[in-house]
């Protein structure tokens, strides 16, 4: 096409891409977040004593209580995000984990929604403490239902205590409690949460279903 003047249209110039595009851009913005997220916690990457990338860890556990209780524990974890770490002023401490608590009795299964967890340590959680709060349960009367567990990393297990919380949440016939008042500390049970097959535990314990 020519003007009228006799001179030619100025040619269109071409928008130059960058040398890492559009995708490689998204793709340099993932790696750096993963790497913020590795660094915050690089202890996430080998959560349950070997290399761990999903960040993931279940362990269950048997529990008999003073008074009776034949408990199956099942305590599933997932490390929160970095943006998703809330701290607490008082006490410094951080939420680390999110995920759910499964209790198995005689009289029924008990899911606790909520789970919060902070634990010490780096570059690696072996030796290291960790708290447990377990809350919202989903089925009446165990919607009132709070347990907190307290112990320190082994390798792939987390021995813990209840500090006598299933004792003051539960009957000795499994069923919870309707009311409850305080936590007696003598009361207190150990055990150990790895990694097993929990739909056999609760049949051993004789759990419905």
């Amino acid at each position: 096409m020519v003007y009228d003047n006799g001179m030619a249209p100025p040619r269109r110039r071409r928008r130059r891409v960058g040398p890492l595009g559009c995708l490689g851009t998204l793709v340099l913005i993932a790696v750096v977040a993963l790497a913020v997220e590795v660094f915050s916690a690089p202890w996430a990457l080998h959560l349950g004593g070997g290399f761990n990338p999903l960040e993931r860890w279940s362990g269950i556990a048997r529990a008999h209580t003073p008074d009776g209780g034949d408990v199956g524990i099942q305590l599933n974890l997932k490390v929160n995000a970095l943006d998703r770490r809330s701290c607490s002023r008082l006490t410094g401490r951080c939420s680390d984990f999110g995920g759910t608590a499964v209790i198995c009795t005689r009289a029924g299964r008990f899911t606790l929604s909520r789970v919060d967890g902070s634990v010490d340590g780096y570059w690696s959680i072996d030796g290291q403490p960790m708290t447990v709060s377990m809350t919202h349960g989903t089925m009446t009367p165990a919607r009132y239902l709070s347990l907190t567990f307290t112990g320190t990393w082994h390798g792939p297990a987390y021995e813990a205590s209840d500090g006598g919380y299933l004792s003051r949440d539960f009957l000795p016939d499994g069923n919870a409690r309707s009311q409850v008042g305080s936590v007696d500390p003598a009361k207190a049970v150990r055990f150990a949460l790895q990694p097993g097959d929990f739909t056999a535990l609760c049949h051993t314990i004789g759990a419905p279903g």
